[in-house]
């Protein structure tokens, strides 16, 4: 949870995020390497007279873009948007 984060800051922190799970050093297992997918949605109102979504609305959202993010490859990003938004209306999510 970013309270106050919009789309913009989520994509910041989300590509943070991506980097310092790369950078992870597994010392028991020398030689492995660690990736994550990320996906992040945003609580704020889609636009003007919209109301913000529940959060069972925005944790559906958050999953969609992470799987978005999944197939793209290791240490993949995803915020919910107009691409997540129509794969997952196609998907049936």
């Amino acid at each position: 949870m970013l309270p106050g984060t919009g789309p913009g800051g989520a994509r910041d922190v989300r590509g943070r995020l991506v980097e310092a799970v790369r950078a992870v050093v597994v010392r028991q297992a020398p030689g492995w390497t660690t990736s994550v997918s990320v996906g992040a949605a945003s609580w704020q109102a889609e636009g003007p007279g919209s109301s913000p979504i529940t959060g069972a609305e925005l944790l559906a959202r958050a999953d969609d873009a992470l799987d978005a993010a999944k197939p793209a490859g290791k240490n993949r990003a995803a915020v919910y948007g107009d691409e997540v938004a129509a794969g997952a209306e196609a998907a049936g999510g």
